[in-house]
């Protein structure tokens, strides 16, 4: 049955290592070409700005205890982006091996279900926003104290003649569930758990019923305290309890609706999460190359382990289903106690971002549930292969999720050096309002902080003097705008900033095109929302510093100045115009064009089509008008372009002719 156990004898650190193994694969390999994301931003910037103090301030009006926790963290690593991921990595893998110590202490002899479960446990696939290192730091610092704090309360009841020590321990550790309310929940587990640890040693019920509450008392008014303190001093700052009252309104139809929500979302955490597994497999030939070469440095290692774990009682007999059957009923407590918080408040739960997050309480559930189905099957060679088979998914699965944000770190980092080529130096006060954006796992207040890097490294102030705005916002609270005067505010935390709304430099960005400044006089205006087409008489390119100084750029952290490529020539091109140089912005064409740098959106052609003309170089310009029709798309904005060019200047006789050659061969009216 076990075919190398004659052979080998595996270590005591095998697990451990193993353990570690899956984590490095899942999250460790793209770690090198990682940046900051989201919700993390905010904290790195406090920090520059003001320091551990600042960032407990920031963050203490929603997590007044886990704010020490962040500010801790943040002060550690600063802006050493990788130190951030490495560090959760590791948090990830001590979760995992203390998972594993506490199953063996509560079941000793399953060896076999523990090193699953703390293998599905270190890679679980539904949670997707490991990137997020210095958010989701908390979020396993608490998950490791609270297992801390329950082997700490087995210890106490295997070990009666040390039961005071331990109880104190895990008494201590209990309290963090002030950090963070993810895991309350699963408090709600602790008198489960004692009722199968003494039931060896008490198996008169109502006698070990009486030790269970009293055992659990401690932990039951560490709970009752903070109930109290996030109900009445903390408070819901974020998520509302609406729950309550829609019980209050009405009842049955609420209760009904409460059930088919909790049903639905527990199969889609213990059974959607690892059905996704198999339809989420990347098709192009690379991606599936590393996909596969990934899945496979986890599997197979992994697969000799568990081949190799030899044989164990929870196997066979009347004792292996009694286990399982008590790893399902506990696993299945867990889940329904773990999403107390987010079904009190509404808050979903989905196998996408942003609400894979919520997964996290349910996590210790599904590793309890789904190792014990699988023991079910009474065959340890197709078990191993089955549990082996899910950690390699799981491991290709993150692999493919961290290139998604390895993606869109280099969409971020090539946005701000877009952005410092095309402004070298803004006027303080600027609000850069975006349309369109490119990014998916950040909005403008986690834009702000890397503007602001750019734009004011020397500031110290908690009051941004520059302000990132998704356009979407800025139309739902002000437009439509009576006064251009009427004051921007942003506030987040203890981050603020307020200017005037024509203080406003209008962009879109839409890579692989080039970042674009919008000007009041665009013609066609392409690849813009209806409301920012409208809205272009609020943009105020004259906000841009075209030769200061000390042209400012991106901070260190953002990476070396990328090549200087079409973009590059582009954004110099606008600023060129924005002076008035077109000879300037004809030699950038020129330069381009010797290179064979060639624009991935053809409307960035028109600028050089304009320059062209301006100088007299017909042939060019209209090489260049055939190039931009390659689209037929951009017919209208290559008219605008032929009609102006006929406004600029009264042209002599031979220049109309060749504008009004041009204006018939792209059937343009002028």
């Amino acid at each position: 049955m076990f075919p190398f156990k004659d052979k080998f004898h595996l270590p005591k650190w095998a697990v451990p290592v193993s353990l570690l193994w899956a984590s490095v694969l899942a999250y460790g390999v793209l770690v090198p070409w990682m940046g900051l994301y989201a919700d993390d931003w905010p904290f790195v910037y406090v920090n520059h700005v003001a320091g551990w103090r600042g960032v407990v301030d920031f963050i203490s009006w929603v997590r007044p205890a886990g704010a020490y926790i962040f500010a801790t963290v943040t002060a550690l690593f600063e802006e050493n982006f990788a130190g951030y991921h490495i560090f959760l990595l590791l948090l990830r893998w001590v979760d995992g091996v203390l998972l594993w110590r506490f199953l063996r202490m509560v079941w000793p002899e399953a060896k076999h279900k523990a090193v699953w479960a703390a293998l599905l446990f270190v890679v679980f696939p539904a949670f997707k926003q490991e990137p997020l290192a210095l958010e989701y730091s908390l979020h396993f610092i608490v998950l490791a104290l609270f297992l801390g704090s329950l082997m700490a309360m087995v210890q106490a009841e295997k070990r009666p003649g040390r039961f005071w020590p331990f109880t104190l321990a895990a008494f201590t550790l209990s309290f963090n569930i002030f950090f963070i309310e993810y895991f309350v929940g699963l408090e709600l587990l602790r008198p489960v758990l004692l009722w199968l640890i003494l039931s060896e040693r008490t198996p008169d019920r109502r006698k070990r019923l009486r030790q269970v509450l009293l055992h659990w008392l401690p932990y039951l008014a560490v709970l009752a305290a903070f109930l109290l303190w996030r109900v009445y001093v903390v408070q819901f700052v974020s998520y509302q309890p609406g729950l309550l009252d829609a019980f209050k309104t009405d009842f049955w139809s609420t209760l009904v609706g409460l059930a088919g929500t909790v049903g639905k979302d527990i199969l889609t955490v213990t059974f959607g999460t690892w059905i996704q597994l198999f339809t989420t497999i990347p098709v192009g030939p690379r991606a599936l190359a590393l996909y596969l070469a990934l899945a496979l440095a986890a599997l197979v290692p992994i697969g000799f382990l568990l081949l190799n774990l030899g044989p164990s009682s929870e196997d066979t007999g009347e004792r292996g289903w009694r286990e399982d059957l008590e790893w399902l009923a506990v696993g299945a407590v867990a889940l329904v106690v773990c999403g107390g918080p987010f079904w009190i408040t509404n808050i979903p739960l989905s196998l996408d971002f942003p609400w894979d997050r919520t997964t996290l309480a349910f996590m210790l559930g599904v590793c309890l549930v789904i190792p014990a189905l699988i023991g079910l099957v009474r065959r340890p060679r197709l078990q191993a292969v089955v549990v082996a088979v899910l950690v390699g998914l799981s491991v290709g699965q993150h692999f493919q999720n961290a290139n998604l944000y390895r993606k869109e770190w280099q969409v971020f980092r090539d946005f701000y050096w877009q952005l410092a080529w095309r402004a070298p130096a803004l006027e303080e006060g600027t609000i850069v309002t975006l349309d369109q954006s490119p990014f998916w796992y950040h909005v403008d207040k986690f834009l702000t902080p890397a503007l602001n890097y750019t734009y004011a490294p020397q500031s110290r102030s908690l009051t941004y003097p520059y302000s990132m705005l998704d356009f979407y916002k800025f139309e739902e609270k002000y437009l439509p705008l009576e006064d251009p005067e009427t004051p921007i505010y942003v506030g987040y935390g203890t981050l603020k900033f307020e200017q005037p709304a024509d203080h406003m430099l209008l962009v879109v960005y839409d890579p692989p095109g080039c970042l674009r400044v919008l000007t009041p006089d665009e013609g066609n205006h392409l690849l813009l929302s209806e409301s920012a087409r409208d809205s272009l008489g609020l943009s105020h390119p004259e906000r841009i510093i075209p030769d200061p100084e000390d042209p400012h750029q991106p901070p260190d952290f953002l990476g070396a100045e990328p090549e200087h490529n079409w973009c590059y020539t582009y954004e110099k091109a606008e600023l060129a115009r924005q002076q008035g140089d077109w000879n300037t912005v004809a030699a950038l064409g020129d330069d381009a064009l010797s290179r064979s740098l060639f624009p991935r959106q053809p409307s960035e052609l028109l600028i050089f089509i304009e320059a062209y003309a301006r100088s007299g170089y017909w042939d060019q310009a209209r090489e260049l008008s055939d190039s931009v029709l390659s689209d037929e798309f951009f017919r209208p904005a290559l008219c605008d372009t032929w009609n102006r060019i006929q406004n600029i200047t009264p042209p002599t006789a031979e220049d109309q002719k060749f504008i009004e050659a041009a204006q018939r061969d792209f059937n343009c009216v002028p």
